[in-house]
């Protein structure tokens, strides 16, 4: 199925389990979708380049979200991530230009490269227990963060992952072993 610029809402069949690789790419007049119960994967690049795109619910039960799914989704302002996941993938919300705050549950383990890069106004990011890996770049050109909480979970952050975030006024790393960077 090609979805590019054709659909305005979606409705799902109960049965589904899986959103598919690319499955709403491009469909340019898409502006909330609300995943249904049952379904545990969302695919890599699902909602890609979704430029309508402002509210996304997605139930507990998803326990995948594939790299680049809510790519270039430049509206989209609202979305709450399940406790389940464990992975923010690579560039899961890569130019989300919209995206001004993201709670990440205490079930993710790992934010992956360039996972919030260029979230021009991302302001609040609000990081679950279990982070233990901030990849590089993964909050690059957040120029709107101006304070971050490192929990104590984290082990490792990655080169430039909060770089060219020129609003960055405090960073509170409350590890009791420092992160290696």
């Amino acid at each position: 199925y090609n979805a590019e610029k054709k659909c305005w809402i979606l409705s799902f069949d109960r049965d589904i389990t899986t959103i598919g690789k690319g499955a709403f790419r491009m469909c340019d007049r898409l502006t909330s979708v609300t995943i249904p119960d049952g379904v545990t994967t969302i695919g890599e690049g699902a909602f890609n380049e979704c430029k309508s795109l402002k509210t996304v619910n997605i139930p507990d039960g998803v326990t995948t979200i594939g790299k680049y799914a809510f790519k270039d989704c430049t509206s989209l302002i609202n979305i709450n991530l399940p406790d389940g996941i464990s992975t923010i993938a690579m560039e899961t919300f890569f130019g989300c230009t919209s995206l001004k705050s993201i709670t990440i549950p205490d079930s993710v383990t790992h934010i992956a490269y360039y996972a919030f890069q260029d979230c021009s106004v991302l302001q609040d990011v609000t990081m679950g227990n279990s982070v233990k890996t901030i990849s590089n770049y993964a909050f690059d050109r957040c120029m709107a963060l101006q304070e971050i909480i490192i929990p104590e979970s984290v082990t490792t952050m990655g080169y430039g992952a909060f770089r060219n975030c020129i609003s960055l006024k405090a960073v509170y790393c409350h590890p009791s072993i420092p992160p290696v960077l």
